[in-house]
């Protein structure tokens, strides 16, 4: 696992742009390294490290920085980010008129993260792609997406992956009214 130490919110690289850059210290060597968090024209951030794990409160500090501004993928695969995590993804969601691809594969996404992902999904319009594939999201999580696609008229998703995530038949039924109801997946 990995933690972020530090994130350029006062342009220390003196490029003109804040939170471009982060530095993540890895458990297992104490290594810091400093990342590049985007570039210009399809900013991105993706801290990619075997086993690395980002708190939700790094996310919170991200946050404001750039899921909330001019981010348009985030690719936290692999994180370990859990409920919590999942939550202040969320929360950034409901604010958000820039992310289109959101990634959170493999971060021990429960049913509590995955209900308030789905909760947001009602109020972002922008998000096209959204990956949840080997989470533990369930049936109930998974109904909250379900309502969150059906209702919300504006919504552009057109690739919703959520495979591995012990969707049962309930979940499954959600899903196929919505997507019946939505066609744009």
């Amino acid at each position: 696992p990995g933690t972020i130490t530090w994130v350029d919110a006062l342009d220390a690289d003196g490029d003109s742009e804040t939170g471009d850059m982060c530095q993540v210290r890895w458990d297992k060597t104490g290594k810091l390294a400093d990342y590049r968090t985007g570039y210009q024209d399809d900013y991105r951030l993706a801290v990619y490290e075997v086993d690395s794990t980002i708190l939700p409160a790094e996310i919170d500090a991200l946050q404001n920085t750039h899921i909330t501004s001019f981010l348009t993928t985030l690719v936290l695969d692999d994180n370990m980010i859990g409920d919590k995590g999942a939550t202040a993804v969320a929360d950034a969601l409901r604010f958000n008129f820039s992310l289109e691809i959101l990634s959170l594969n493999r971060n021990r996404i429960g049913s509590n993260g995955g209900d308030e992902m789905g909760g947001a999904l009602l109020e972002n319009v922008t998000l096209r792609e959204l990956y949840l594939n080997g989470n533990i999201l369930g049936d109930i999580a998974m109904r909250r997406f379900a309502v969150a696609l059906r209702e919300n008229r504006e919504i552009k998703i057109s690739v919703f992956e959520v495979e591995n995530n012990g969707i049962g038949a309930h979940g499954i039924r959600g899903l196929a009214h919505a997507l019946f109801r939505n066609r744009s997946i």
